[in-house]
């Protein structure tokens, strides 16, 4: 009971620290604000350059400890679900738009009148080098995980052990004591681009979009909890600490820590959750899938009128938007940025539609990754129930 109430304590400040941030900024001093901002992309920085590591180490260590149980069974599984759980929300999300269509079309709204009059800018400009991506880093430590612990043999289990010990202490006692700060200064520029006001202009699609994401999701919850409406609410709400976090960091990769905590509270299988929690965070974006695919249908038949895009066409775009899900990395804008050409060439998007798209994908990103850290929460719940049906049971 004391650690749910300390859960519920910390997530309540949290809220209470976003929200006070977005009410009260206009009465903070600017200079005051802009070096909040820039200790808010310092740390970011420095997060986003250590999580290769990290995300290693926690992989080499789970999948060393997997060689009793055939780690590349667990591969296999794991890259055959991500792709069943991305084409089923692509075939949703294909729906949905077709059912926006008629509805929505005529009132996208652009932003150019709501760019802030006076732009929040970082104080000071801190940058570090880009060593490898998170999700090379998975696959490094899927092969070595697997190779390794037959190499070296012991060596190779304490060399793990030494590793994903000190991640778990980085992120333990060094990021989260200064996640408040962290959030603040991000709060703060969202406030200052007018996100609320841009949200409220276009709510009759984003109402649409995410209440179906959202209901997709909340399926996926409770597929997880074994058909159970209670334990998939009781699982929902132990996810929600971290969408509020992805919300303001627009980061799925820096909520990662979050999501590993809540789904290793839940599961009897801590190893498999440190495998599929990392994997999904690149390839399983639940929320690009809605977004990106129902506002390409919506926004086409606004500028194009309906029935423009070929059969062949569209089917060719869902197939290579299913193959650029591997390319994609989980930070602000991220998404988009990899499938614009796809868009451009299958769907016949102008440059004028391309900006479109673009601009409203940046405005809801926050929105947009507080769905795919949702959706990343349930698929690693899922996961770990079906390893455990099929493969460790197996």
């Amino acid at each position: 009971m004391k650690i749910v109430n300390t859960h519920a304590i910390k997530f309540s400040l949290l809220l209470i620290a976003v929200i006070s941030a977005f009410c009260f900024a206009d009465f903070i001093p600017y200079t005051i604000r802009s070096f909040s901002y820039a200790i808010s992309l310092t740390i970011k920085e420095v997060i986003v350059f250590l999580l290769p590591f990290i995300v290693f180490s926690i992989v080499f260590q789970s999948v060393s400890k997997l060689q009793g149980y055939n780690a590349i069974k667990v591969v296999f599984l794991l890259l055959g679900m991500v792709l069943l759980s991305n084409s089923a929300s692509v075939s949703v999300a294909h729906v949905v738009g077709k059912i926006a269509i008629g509805s929505v079309s005529e009132n996208l709204t652009c932003f150019d009148d709501a760019k802030p009059s006076v732009e929040l800018l970082p104080y000071y400009s801190f940058s570090l080098p880009r060593h490898i991506s998170s999700l090379n880093a998975v696959i490094l430590g899927f092969l070595s995980g697997m190779l390794l612990p037959r190499m070296l043999g012991k060596k190779s289990e304490k060399l793990s052990s030494m590793m994903a010990t000190s991640s778990v202490f980085a992120l333990e006692k060094g990021f989260a004591p200064i996640l408040p700060v962290f959030i603040v200064g991000l709060v703060f520029k969202m406030q200052s681009d007018n996100l609320l006001d841009i949200l409220i202009s276009n709510a009759n699609v984003a109402l649409l979009l995410f209440c179906s994401a959202l209901l997709y999701i909340s399926f996926l919850y409770f597929v997880a909890a074994g058909f159970s409406i209670k334990e998939g609410l009781r699982k929902f709400k132990g996810m929600l600490p971290a969408s509020l976090f992805a919300f303001t960091t627009m980061s799925s990769l820096i909520t990662m820590p979050i999501i590993l905590k809540a789904v290793k509270k839940d599961s009897q299988d801590g190893d498999i959750a440190d495998i599929a929690v990392p994997t999904a965070l690149n390839v399983h974006l639940v929320g690009d899938c809605f977004f990106i695919i129902v506002m390409a249908l919506v926004i086409s038949a606004a500028f194009n009128g309906v029935g423009c895009i070929t059969t062949s066409s569209y089917l060719a775009f869902l197939l290579y938007f299913l193959l650029a899900k591997f390319a994609v990395v989980a930070i602000p804008g991220g998404g988009i940025i990899v499938m614009l050409p796809i868009i451009e060439q299958y769907l016949n998007f102008s440059p004028t539609m391309l900006s479109l798209i673009t601009t409203l994908y940046v405005v809801f990103d926050p929105a947009i990754t507080s769905m795919n850290v949702l959706g990343n929460g349930a698929f690693a719940m899922l996961f770990v129930r079906v390893h455990r049906l099929f493969v460790k049971n197996g």
